[in-house]
């Protein structure tokens, strides 16, 4: 089992991670459509926290 992460195993904190690194916003529809994310706020909360 390859233990390298693919970007169909990344988390919903880690694909949002590196959207908003690239210099990119993100609004929660965005979120939605991309990432299957409905909750981006908690996301957010997460990322700050260091939670993922």
């Amino acid at each position: 089992m390859s233990t390298l992460k693919t970007n169909k195993t990344l988390s919903q904190c880690e694909r949002i991670l590196i959207h908003l690194q690239s210099g990119k916003t993100i609004n929660p529809l965005q979120a939605l459509k991309l990432y299957g994310c409905f909750r981006l706020g908690a996301r957010i909360y997460d990322l700050k926290k260091g939670w993922f």
